[in-house]
């Protein structure tokens, strides 16, 4: 009996051995890399635009209105100039002329931009009704009768015509067609406080029209209104504008023709 022992005891040595030889460490699972999640940039909206006052047709019988709006925009322009924008309203001041007076309103905002318009009509001012006195009037007293004299009436002499210089440092026109007729531009007078007022002439016949032996289509006496839209160009047609301004001494100052068609 006791010559088995060392036996049992080796084979269980090797099956130990075995197991340890046989058996490796266990390879960790790699833990997921975070992906960056993209929030998508909202689109770019064009900005609010309003004109409250006045309304669209509305008729003025002054010669100054103050055109009034509400925007969410960072600059509008009233017929190309900037207008004053506080706390979500605007205005500009605009001289009046009689018959259309179309105003044009541009808002941008972050590289987007929003466009209206109306149409002001200048009026005469209505005349006072007479008013009637209650008392009955004083008779005139009797004049007595004056010697006639005999006063030699002079001869009328014609009057000089207006004196016409075409300029091109000042004056220049430009154009853009649109769908609602012609947007004419102009560079500023030079007059300074001897400016009088510009007139606008256009014909479809003459290819230069000039103050005053073409028809004025439209007078401005604000130095600064550098722009006209004419709604009535005929579409297809070539119509011919040429930008004059009048002097208070009556001379007249012309600048370019500009040729413009409608589509």
């Amino acid at each position: 009996m006791h010559s088995r022992v060392p036996v049992v005891f080796a084979a269980v040595g090797l099956i130990l051995l075995g197991a340890g030889c046989g058996s490796s460490a266990p390879t960790p699972t790699p833990e997921p890399t975070p992906q960056a999640i993209e929030t998508p940039t909202p689109p770019t909206s064009a900005p609010v635009l309003a004109i409250t006052h006045p309304a669209n047709g509305a008729r003025i019988t002054e010669t100054t209105v103050t055109v009034t709006g509400t925007t969410d925009a960072d600059v509008v322009k009233v017929n190309g100039k900037q207008a004053r924008i506080e706390n979500g309203a605007w205005n500009m001041p605009l001289a009046i002329h009689l018959g259309d007076n179309f105003v044009r309103v541009e808002a941008t905002k972050n590289g987007t931009s929003a466009s209206a318009e109306i149409n002001i009509i200048g009026a005469e001012p209505e005349p006072k009704p007479a008013t009637t006195g209650t008392t009955a009037p004083k008779p005139a007293p009797t004049a007595k009768p004056k010697p006639v004299t005999t006063t030699p009436t002079p001869t009328p002499t014609a009057p000089k015509p207006p004196t016409v210089t075409f300029v091109s440092d000042n004056l220049q026109g430009s154009y853009a067609p649109t769908q609602y007729g012609i947007d004419l531009r102009w560079t500023r007078s030079l007059l300074g406080n001897k400016f009088k007022g510009y007139a606008i002439v256009k014909s479809t016949t003459d290819s230069s029209p000039y103050y005053p032996k073409t028809q004025v289509s439209i007078f401005y006496s604000d130095i600064g209104s550098t722009f006209w839209s004419d709604r009535n160009a005929e579409k297809g047609k070539t119509t011919y504008y040429r930008i004059c301004a009048l002097a208070l001494d009556d001379t007249t100052q012309c600048g370019n023709v500009v040729a413009a068609v409608r589509p």
